[in-house]
């Protein structure tokens, strides 16, 4: 006998709760596939069972057995062996060797990686660790792992590979930690033995009890797939999981969700970002948080460059740093820009319009521009530039669409393009601060100098008229305070290097 209609909003208190324990905003294919879900499942039960799983469904706890089909749908397993190089090069060369030696005389580390998925990216810090601790028999490293998904968690302690979790892999590396067993690699015992994996629920679960002191935390690509209150409560759990000291790494798409602290310190790298907390000494005083810092990391961004992309491997830019470099930029810039169809220049607005507009600040984004970050986030360019056109096709005034349009056309080394979506954003909304931004770079790479001190000018007006520490959207988390010492150290430059 078929099971009888599930009532109306079922399937509304089902997704909304989904998101209320695991954060996870759950996309317009996943809900149609837990849909099927739920309703096949119900269909193979008898009567009496059918009310029961419902209950049990939406009452039981997230590591529950009901738990793991869904969870198998939401979870996204897509990782590989020192994903994104600009990150791996920074905890190489800087990262990890501060935290050896800060911790020379204890001899002890402490390392999380949180949402690990099958677990190429803790047993890349093992790896990492073994070839940079020395001694490393002498010293308690903790090493520990996490995820949501037990599937995942399983296959992590498997530690057996196959060919496309080597994409980004030296060969040498490959050669000492592997061995082949026909069509996968087996992970050397040594190394699988210095990683604890554990089942994780980063929006519930109490982080800095679990984890207290940590000296690095790695959260790559794993919150870009939460809602914005999951997004901030995770990265604030992190960061209150730190000691003093500690490192926070985040992937190049997420920024710090909001989080402003008086102890945080951004420290810019060659194409990537990293967070430390500092000591109690290092703290500046109240009123001047970050000032000084920020004055030190605008002279650092403006070197930051998009590392070449890597096959499969795309770095979505989403701050001021990660606009194209000059050795980067072709020397038919300036061609090209002029080239771009005309769009109309946006004029300086009112301060009264500038707070409509909202200096940057935009609602949440809709459902589909987070699905383009996800498609980008995961490698999938195209589908993610497919995506945006259709979203273009339908709506040619859809702001968020036209950004994240330029952003992907830079990425890709497309000036003409990228100059076209980047001045429709700010003829649609003059309000995005960091749209002026990028577009002054490019003008300024291209030697087009009256231009780029125009956005320049009109960036600065912009953050100067938001709040101090309230987070300018797309600029990967930082505060207007920081966003305007950036703008203003552009200027300066500019100025300073006049021909």
């Amino acid at each position: 006998m078929a099971p009888s209609p599930l009532p109306g909003d079922f399937f509304t208190r089902f997704f909304r709760m989904l998101e209320r324990r695991t954060g996870i905003s759950v996309t317009p294919r996943q809900k149609t596939i837990l849909k099927k879900v739920v309703e096949e499942r119900r269909a193979s039960l008898s009567d009496a069972d059918r009310e029961a799983y419902l209950s049990s469904l939406m009452n039981s706890p997230v590591f529950g057995e009901l738990w793991e089909e869904i969870l198998a749908h939401l979870t996204v397993g897509e990782t590989y062996f020192f994903r994104d190089a600009s990150q791996m090069e920074a905890l190489r060369t800087t990262i990890l060797p501060s935290i050896i030696e800060r911790n020379q005389d204890k001899r002890e580390i402490s390392i999380l990686s949180a949402g690990c998925a099958t677990g190429e990216e803790p047993y890349t810090l093992a790896m990492m660790l073994s070839e940079l601790v020395p001694d490393p028999g002498q010293w308690n490293i903790r090493l520990t792992a996490t995820d949501i998904n037990p599937k995942m968690i399983e296959a992590a302690q498997r530690a057996r590979f196959r060919e496309w979790s080597f994409r980004n892999t030296e060969h040498r590396v490959r050669a000492k930690y592997f061995k082949r067993e026909k069509d996968l690699f087996a992970l050397s015992p040594e190394i699988v033995d210095k990683v604890a994996f554990k089942r994780v629920n980063l929006v519930e679960d109490d982080l800095p009890s679990l984890f207290p002191g940590l000296d690095l935390a790695l959260c790559r690509n794993v919150v870009v797939y939460l809602c914005e209150s999951a997004r901030r409560s995770v990265v604030k759990k992190l960061w209150l999981s730190l000691g003093e000291g500690g490192w926070l790494i985040l992937g190049a798409s997420e920024g710090m969700a909001a989080l402003s602290q008086d102890d945080m310190a951004i420290h810019s790298f060659p194409g990537a970002i990293a967070y430390r907390k500092q000591h109690q000494a290092e703290r500046p005083r109240k009123g001047r948080a970050g000032k000084a810092e920020a004055a030190r990391g605008a002279a650092r961004f403006q070197q930051n460059v998009i590392p070449e992309q890597e096959k499969g491997d795309f770095v979505w830019p989403d701050r001021m740093e990660a606009t194209p470099p000059q050795t980067a930029v072709p020397e038919s810039t300036e061609t090209q820009l002029k080239q771009a169809p005309p769009v109309p220049e946006a004029e300086a607005l009112p301060q009264g319009e500038q707070e409509k507009q909202g200096n940057g600040v935009l609602p949440e984004e809709e459902p589909e521009i987070g699905e383009v970050r996800r498609l980008a986030d995961s490698g999938k360019v195209t589908e993610a530039s497919a995506l945006l056109s259709g979203i273009l096709n339908r709506n040619p005034e859809q702001v968020e669409a036209h950004f994240w349009s330029g952003i992907l056309a830079l990425a890709r080394r497309d000036i003409p393009a990228a100059a076209e979506h980047l001045k429709k954003t700010i003829f649609l909304s003059s309000g995005m601060a960091v749209a002026h931004g990028l577009l002054a770079d490019l003008y300024l790479k291209a030697g087009m100098r009256r231009l780029a001190r125009r956005h320049y000018g009109w960036a600065l007006s912009l953050v100067e008229g938001a709040e101090p520490e309230s987070i300018v959207s797309f600029s990967g988390g930082l505060s207007a305070r920081s966003m305007a010492e950036l703008f203003r150290k552009s200027l300066t430059d500019m100025e300073s290097s006049r021909p």
